[in-house]
């Protein structure tokens, strides 16, 4: 009798199906005295059958098999909410608002990712992957942290056409570091693509260089170093393990004036000059004592000598004399250290 019974249900079903659909045939089947039933909508060939649940309020969920190959299933209002292995608190919503189709959770619940191959998870606004991230366009308007937990050096790699690469890298131990597989870097910084830094390393030799008609300049609270034409400029002292090279002018240099050099005890070449009268001093520094190399007689060693430049030790630095006359112009190159 159940069997007889099912058989009529099912069979008032299925006209109610071909009448709900319209066209083609509903095809049903029946296996074991307590088994399931199999529906089967088929329009024969040329629409696409669908399905449909509506409600009170005319709203439906349609499920449609499309002829083109893909199915749809058209919820008319509301979410799509999917509340799988029985749990009706925690589970996955699908809806569009404003053209923008949105996968969500409804819950207390986060949404987990996964693949034979890794998991991705999203937890409190927050992005962790088992895997490496691939970013292949778009616009970015937020924070992107990677973070690899402990142990290891989180990498951010970008790939062009040519599978070259840029790779932004924080080290555990405790520096960080660019590194790009083939060409310069290149920083433009203030958007002047014109004129900029290049990165390079040529031979095992890390270069800083300009591109574009420009000089570069380094910059410090205390001064600034120009490198300008192959020529290097610094309104400060350039100092090194075996090297100071100092440099001094005064251009409206008076009789009986003095010149501080700036040198301390000091070990190296002192080369002076006046411009005006065309002469040379050379002189040999070793600690606080000077000794002349050159014979110009118009330069001395002597403090006080009249007629002459006289270059000497004065307490604490060395000093330049004019005993010649006014208006002179005097420069001097310390080479040592």
């Amino acid at each position: 009798m159940k069997r007889i019974r099912a058989l009529k249900i099912l069979t008032v079903f299925s006209v109610l199906a071909a009448l709900f659909v319209g066209v083609g045939a509903v095809n049903t089947a029946y296996w074991g005295p307590f088994g399931a039933w199999n529906l089967d909508i088929d329009d024969g060939s040329g629409d696409s059958p669908w399905l449909g649940v509506t409600d009170g309020d005319d709203a439906y969920l349609r499920i449609q098999k499309l002829d083109a190959g893909a199915a749809t299933l058209t919820q008319s209002e509301g979410a799509l909410n999917l509340l799988l292995a029985g749990d009706s608190d925690d589970y996955l919503t699908i809806t569009t608002t404003t053209n923008v189709p949105t996968i969500g959770t409804s819950g207390s619940c986060n949404l987990t990712i996964t693949s034979s191959g890794g998991t991705i998870d999203f937890d409190d606004e927050n992005l962790t992957t088992t895997g490496t991230f691939t970013y292949a366009g778009g616009e970015s308007t937020a924070g992107l942290d990677l973070d690899d937990g402990v142990g290891d050096s989180p990498a951010l790699t970008f790939t062009d056409a040519d599978d070259e690469t840029l790779t932004v890298t924080k080290l555990d131990s405790g520096g960080s570091s660019l590194a790009d597989s083939d060409g310069a870097i290149l920083v433009q910084p203030s958007n002047d693509t014109d004129d900029y830094i290049s990165l390079t390393t040529t031979g095992d030799v890390p270069i800083i260089g300009t591109v574009g008609s420009c000089n570069l300049q380094l910059t410090a609270s205390s001064g600034t170093i120009s490198m300008d034409d192959d020529n290097l400029t610094t309104t400060g002292t350039i100092t090194g393990a075996k090297l100071l090279g100092s440099t001094g002018a005064d251009a409206d240099f008076d009789d009986t004036e003095e010149l501080n050099t700036g040198l301390g005890a000091s070990y190296g070449i002192l080369i002076c000059r006046d411009t005006v009268g065309g002469t040379v001093g050379i002189y040999r520094l070793e600690n606080q004592s000077i000794v002349a190399l050159s014979l110009n007689a118009a330069w001395t060693v002597t403090d006080d000598n009249e007629g002459t430049f006289n270059v000497y030790w004065d307490t604490d630095h060395f000093e330049i004399e004019n005993q010649v006359a006014d208006n002179k112009n005097v420069s001097f190159l310390f080479i040592g250290f």
